[in-house]
């Protein structure tokens, strides 16, 4: 581990940053900093975990902005600087630290320090734990969303395309200690309640299984599912049992639902024009969040590519603004992420992984709504 890790001054505070498994660790060689969520982190035996590794896997590759960033969002600490070893800044900053050490906490002077050089800071035997699994980065709804489900609400997410809403509900459900158990676009009731074959044995599903035994039951593109659909799980919410096949079941104490969308049930929109309108009491048994395109997802997802970003998030304004059905979600991101490196032209990678075969008519009309055409994926398009 200690090849992979740095020494800093964060507002001219000695401290460390360290990755290992996955994680980025952050320790203080000085004090706490002052209304942040993380404090008491002298020596490695105390450093304190920040976030999973985001476009970075080594601490040599990160540059003082995007600490600053991860800082920020997940250790609450507003730095104005962060000053990296090796630097000039860094050197000045130690030099001038070892002239005016300052006072202890007694009101006695510190000992100035022996003339050698600073080692290297030496981590205890296992400093520190081992998560199972490396923390993933979660969309901005996704806190307000295990509120409702902790408080026993029922939810309905509704979002464009590929905002994420299925990998929302994975992440509640274990965030939850839940199994998670998942239905898309029922088009008949018994893919709800089950039924018994010709042999009179009942073949259960997904829902009685999360009913009966707990767990968080997602139904996926609710408003193009029959209207029975809604019925079955209206009921089931409501009277907190239900009859599958023969068998009367009590609802599981730690049953949860979520369902989800592309509109907020309010029937058909120009974009999504096959989406039926729910009846007012099934919106009334649910919470209705809206999920969109969460930014830090989607410079994730692009692996930090700004022109990606700029590129895909242009083209949905533009989409949205002459009604053209067209999919940029984090997937189409990561999909140009991929092949930046490739040697697929940008136009063909364009022509692969966003257009799809698209009308060239309706290509140039989305291009002539772009605000940045200068960008050089915009500019491919003319290709």
């Amino acid at each position: 581990m200690k090849n992979n890790i740095i020494n800093c001054y964060i507002d001219s505070k000695k401290a460390a940053i360290a990755i290992v498994d996955g994680v980025i660790y952050l320790m203080s060689h000085s004090s706490s900093w002052t209304g942040a969520k993380l404090d008491n982190m002298l020596g490695w035996k105390f450093a304190r975990r920040i976030c999973a590794v985001g476009p970075v896997s080594n601490c040599k590759d990160m540059a003082p902005g995007y600490i600053k960033e991860i800082l920020f969002d997940f250790a609450g600490i507003d730095a104005a600087s962060v000053v990296l070893e090796g630097s000039p800044e860094f050197d000045a900053i130690r030099a001038n630290i070892r002239r005016c050490p300052g006072r202890s906490r007694k009101g006695s002077p510190k000992q100035e320090p022996q003339p050698k050089q600073e080692p290297e800071p030496q981590p205890q035997p296992d400093p520190v734990p081992v998560p199972k699994k490396p923390e993933a980065l979660v969309h901005a709804k996704f806190n307000d969303i295990l509120a409702l489900m902790k408080a026993g609400k029922s939810v309905y997410l509704h979002g464009p395309a590929g905002s994420g809403k299925n990998v929302i509900c994975e992440q509640i459900a274990e965030a939850l200690g839940l199994e998670f158990y998942y239905t898309n676009t029922v088009f008949d009731k018994c893919e709800l309640s089950g039924y018994n074959d010709a042999m009179g044995i009942y073949r259960d599903t997904q829902f009685y299984r999360a009913f009966k035994n707990g767990g968080l039951f997602m139904l996926d593109e609710v408003d193009v599912s029959i209207p029975e659909a809604l019925t079955t799980i209206n009921g089931a919410l409501s009277c907190k049992y239900y009859t599958f096949g023969s068998e009367l079941v009590k609802r599981h104490p730690d049953f949860k639902c979520i369902v989800a969308g592309n509109t907020a049930g309010t029937g058909a929109s120009e974009e999504y024009n096959t989406r039926a309108k729910l009846d007012e009491s099934t919106r009334n048994r649910f919470a209705f969040v809206p999920v969109d395109y969460d930014p830090r997802i989607e410079r994730a997802a692009a692996g930090n590519d700004t022109e990606i970003v700029e590129f895909l998030r242009d083209l949905r304004k533009s989409a949205r603004k002459n009604n053209i059905s067209i999919i940029t979600g984090y997937r189409c991101m990561k999909d140009l992420a991929d092949l930046k490196n490739s040697c697929i032209s940008i136009a063909d990678r364009l022509e692969y992984m966003v257009f799809k075969g698209m009308d060239r008519d309706e290509r140039n009309i989305l291009f002539a709504g772009l605000e940045k055409p200068a960008n050089e994926y915009a500019a491919a398009m003319c290709y």
